[in-house]
Protein backbone atom coordinates (compact mmCIF):
# COMPACT_ATOMS: atom_id res chain seq x y z
CA UNK A 1 0.00 0.00 0.00
CA UNK A 2 2.66 2.52 0.87
CA UNK A 3 4.53 1.71 -2.36
CA UNK A 4 1.39 2.47 -4.31
CA UNK A 5 0.83 5.67 -2.40
CA UNK A 6 4.29 6.59 -3.47
CA UNK A 7 3.23 5.51 -7.02
CA UNK A 8 0.37 7.68 -6.89
CA UNK A 9 1.87 10.65 -5.87
CA UNK A 10 4.48 10.60 -8.37
CA UNK A 11 1.73 10.46 -10.75
CA UNK A 12 0.26 13.94 -9.27
CA UNK A 13 3.33 15.55 -9.32
CA UNK A 14 4.32 14.14 -12.85
CA UNK A 15 0.79 15.62 -14.15
CA UNK A 16 0.40 18.52 -12.06
CA UNK A 17 -2.79 16.84 -10.45
CA UNK A 18 -4.74 16.38 -13.39
CA UNK A 19 -6.38 14.01 -15.96
CA UNK A 20 -4.68 14.64 -19.39
CA UNK A 21 -7.86 13.60 -21.08
CA UNK A 22 -10.43 15.24 -19.03
CA UNK A 23 -8.63 18.31 -17.07
CA UNK A 24 -10.34 16.61 -14.06
CA UNK A 25 -8.30 18.06 -10.86
CA UNK A 26 -10.20 16.62 -8.29
CA UNK A 27 -8.14 14.11 -7.13
CA UNK A 28 -10.80 11.63 -5.58
CA UNK A 29 -11.58 11.40 -8.87
CA UNK A 30 -8.24 10.32 -10.28
CA UNK A 31 -6.66 7.05 -10.29
CA UNK A 32 -3.36 5.82 -10.63
CA UNK A 33 -3.08 3.95 -13.47
CA UNK A 34 -0.35 1.55 -14.40
CA UNK A 35 0.74 0.93 -18.23
CA UNK A 36 2.26 -2.35 -17.16
CA UNK A 37 0.93 -3.82 -14.29
CA UNK A 38 1.94 -4.13 -11.21
CA UNK A 39 2.35 -7.48 -10.69
CA UNK A 40 4.01 -7.93 -14.29
CA UNK A 41 6.92 -5.42 -12.89
CA UNK A 42 10.47 -6.80 -12.47
CA UNK A 43 11.46 -4.44 -9.84
CA UNK A 44 9.80 -1.82 -7.09
CA UNK A 45 12.08 0.78 -9.32
CA UNK A 46 9.77 -0.50 -12.49
CA UNK A 47 6.39 -0.48 -10.32
CA UNK A 48 6.91 3.26 -8.83
CA UNK A 49 8.16 5.12 -12.14
CA UNK A 50 5.84 7.80 -12.79
CA UNK A 51 7.11 6.64 -17.08
CA UNK A 52 4.72 3.74 -15.92
CA UNK A 53 1.85 5.53 -15.06
CA UNK A 54 -1.11 7.66 -16.61
CA UNK A 55 -3.01 9.65 -13.59
CA UNK A 56 -6.42 9.40 -15.50
CA UNK A 57 -10.10 10.39 -14.20
CA UNK A 58 -11.86 7.40 -12.72
CA UNK A 59 -14.41 6.84 -16.02
CA UNK A 60 -10.98 6.79 -18.55
CA UNK A 61 -9.37 4.47 -15.59
CA UNK A 62 -11.94 1.76 -15.44
CA UNK A 63 -11.86 1.90 -19.82
CA UNK A 64 -8.12 1.64 -19.48
CA UNK A 65 -7.68 -1.21 -16.95
CA UNK A 66 -10.75 -3.56 -18.40
CA UNK A 67 -8.71 -3.04 -22.23
CA UNK A 68 -11.33 -1.03 -24.15
CA UNK A 69 -9.04 1.52 -24.46
CA UNK A 70 -5.32 1.63 -25.48
CA UNK A 71 -3.05 5.09 -26.00
CA UNK A 72 -0.83 6.24 -28.85
CA UNK A 73 2.57 7.32 -28.25
CA UNK A 74 1.27 11.12 -28.56
CA UNK A 75 -1.38 10.03 -25.55
CA UNK A 76 -4.42 10.00 -28.09
CA UNK A 77 -6.83 7.33 -26.98
CA UNK A 78 -7.79 4.63 -29.16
Amino acid sequence: RICQDIFRSGLIDYWQGRCPLTGIADTALLRASHIKPWAKCDTDAERLDVYNGLLLSALWDAAFDRGLVTFDDEGRPH
